[in-house]
């Protein structure tokens, strides 16, 4: 019986390793334009508050007319920065905070744009304590959550 034993050769292996370098840098870049979570119901588990001891920065995706997460987490009394990130192409978005999801007593209300664009917004949280409201004023049907504010 005849055994024939492959040997990689050097240019092959380093193909093998710069392809699981690159599919590593694709999938840490958030993997572009698909649709694969059309679906996908907002989550609030990737890092929606940092603080790093100076401010508060929050970080909002708008896609598909849906938020990434469905709540944001701050300090009371702080002066915070959120970054609304529209990756909706031509679809209108802001972010509004409001004292109730009746949104009749404004927080703060950041100017609606076009995507895909990015904003920052920084205003100071309220110094109460407390469960609050978030949405998007053009779609608040769709666009929302709770704003807590410890």
């Amino acid at each position: 019986m005849f055994s024939a034993r492959l040997r990689p050769s050097r240019f092959g292996l380093t193909l093998v390793i710069l392809a699981g370098v690159l599919m590593l840098a694709a999938v840490a870049c958030g993997g572009g334009d698909s649709d694969d979570d059309a679906g996908a119901t907002p989550t609030n588990d990737a890092a929606a508050t940092v603080d790093n001891g100076a401010a508060t920065e929050l970080e909002l995706v708008a896609k598909d007319l849906k938020f990434d997460k469905d709540e944001l987490r701050a300090p009371a009394g702080q002066e915070i920065t959120v970054t609304l990130d529209n990756d909706d192409a031509d679809m209108l978005h802001n972010v509004a905070f409001y004292q109730s999801s009746e949104g009749s007593e404004a927080i703060f209300v950041g100017d609606i744009f076009t995507g895909v664009d990015t904003r920052e917004f920084t205003f100071t949280t309220p110094a109460e304590p407390g469960t609050y409201f978030f949405r998007c004023d053009v779609h608040p049907d769709t666009m929302s959550g709770d704003f807590i504010v410890e």
